[in-house]
């Protein structure tokens, strides 16, 4: 086909959850930008638009890329997407040295064998669920039934949450989850903002009184952290546990059921793992791999660089899209 025929590259909103085709099947423009322009300049939305193997690892490896997207141009896809909310950054968008102090102190509170410790809890509560679907005649809603329930049922016991505090705890928790929806309708944004706003009060009530009056529990933990005469501060826990609950409960709810979804869609791959459940890691690591519940990572360079064919300018804004990069 001539070149003059080809439809244009996708770029701008077309690589975004706002396309209904990018939404839908995101694979299509993503394979079409990693076979002709793996490096895209997205000049509608000021950033360049990574979507193969090579440049994707190089940048997520690369250290000394900026996480922060305070430091990245005016008017860039990411300092427009985050920076009206800078002061409530996540660890996720914060570079050293403000990024290792918290790292350092949540992994003395917060670490493989504190999660392992939870495994068998975690099966208890799961086998319930899946109980509790058996029970059922006919057709159910995995999402509702089990997706939802069991990552922010795992997460208050493991901050220790009031059972008495629960119901309205999973209300607030699945309204602070409103802020991936791009979609939000005026009423869903304004349960997101009360959520939010709610949900932060009650969680700095709760480390105030760990902190006089400590338990077994994350919140506490959180609060007991120490180094080198150095502590989270009441914000840093809260927006970490505000973290937990959107990244935690809205991830593991997205990997299960595009799971779910992956599985059913290709049946001779479910007959060989119900044959072969020992293959769990194997098929992990492939669904993660097609519909990974993170599909994005936002960076910004603080010198030029190159990458693939392009020259990168100092604080110009990368999109490194990870869906089936690899």
């Amino acid at each position: 086909m001539p070149d003059e025929d080809k439809h244009p590259l996708p770029t701008g909103y077309q690589l975004s959850a706002l396309d209904p085709v990018y939404r839908e099947t995101p694979w299509v423009p993503l394979d079409r930008l990693r076979s002709e322009d793996p490096v895209h300049h997205d000049q509608q939305l000021g950033r360049y638009f990574l979507t193969r193997g090579q440049e994707v690892t190089e940048l997520i490896k690369n250290r000394d890329l900026n996480a922060d997207p305070r430091k990245a141009n005016e008017g860039s896809f990411s300092r427009t997407l985050y920076g009206a909310n800078s002061k409530e950054l996540s660890i996720l968008m914060l570079d050293d040295p403000e990024h290792k102090r918290q790292r350092t102190l949540v992994q003395k509170a917060f670490n493989k064998r504190s999660v392992d410790a939870l495994l068998p809890r975690i099966e208890e509560i799961a086998n319930r669920l899946a109980d509790d679907i058996a029970a059922q005649d006919g057709e159910f809603d995995f999402v509702a039934t089990f997706g939802s329930p069991l990552p922010t049922t795992v997460m208050a016991e493991l901050l220790g949450i009031n059972p008495d505090d629960r119901k309205d705890f999973r209300r607030w928790s699945l309204g602070c989850m409103l802020a991936l929806n791009p979609f939000r309708t005026p009423e869903q944004t304004a349960l997101y903002e009360e959520s939010t706003t709610v949900l932060a009060a009650y969680l700095a009530r709760e480390v105030d009184i760990r902190r006089s009056k400590p338990s077994d529990d994350l919140i506490t933990r959180l609060a007991q952290a120490e180094e080198e005469g150095d502590s989270l501060t009441t914000q840093d826990i809260v927006l970490l546990i505000r973290l937990l609950l959107i990244a935690g409960n809205s991830t593991t709810t997205d990997m299960l059921t595009a799971g779910v979804a992956q599985l059913l869609k290709n049946p001779d791959q479910l007959a060989k793992f119900r044959a072969r459940p020992d293959l769990h890691a194997n098929a992990m690591d492939e669904i993660l791999r097609v519909e990974p519940p993170v599909s994005q990572v936002l960076r910004s360079a603080h010198e030029d660089m190159q990458v693939h064919d392009k020259q990168i300018k100092r604080r110009h804004h990368s999109h490194v899209a990870i869906r089936r990069a690899f």
